[in-house]
């Protein structure tokens, strides 16, 4: 495991792939170099970045591709990933983690775009599990 300082993993975030240079393929050949320098924990957010796209365009223009998050996740056993783009319930990280085993998600970042109390949001994770969940 690649560290800075006194414990500290090294985890990188990134994209599926910019502009052209977009293919699974790419995908792959760079999380083979970073993890052979040492990186073991990866957050792959589920699209690719389309240089000249402001931010908010960067985040709905270019289609997700979660499939390839689970294709890394087949690839590499070994690392760790955490989803990111697109997932907008708990229900969207209880599907990610179901589709994928469970040992090689360390997590999703979701961005809940309902509108929910965080005690309505606790009782729906707390009624979700890997392998089960009830709306």
């Amino acid at each position: 495991m690649l560290q800075v300082g006194a414990g500290v993993e090294v985890t990188v975030k990134c994209r599926l792939g910019v502009d052209a240079r977009d293919s699974y393929e790419e995908l792959h050949e760079f999380i083979s170099t970073v993890a052979a320098a040492g990186v073991r924990h990866f957050i792959v957010h589920a699209r690719k970045a389309i240089l000249g796209l402001d931010t908010v365009k960067n985040r709905s223009v270019p289609p997700l591709r979660h499939e390839w998050v689970l294709r890394l996740v087949a690839d590499f056993p070994r690392l760790k990933f955490t989803l990111n783009g697109g997932v907008t319930s708990v229900e969207q990280v209880v599907h990610a983690w179901r589709a994928a085993p469970a040992h090689s998600y360390r997590g999703a970042i979701s961005r809940i775009v309902e509108p929910v109390s965080s005690w309505a949001l606790c009782a729906r994770w707390a009624r979700c599990s890997v392998r089960a969940c009830t709306a």
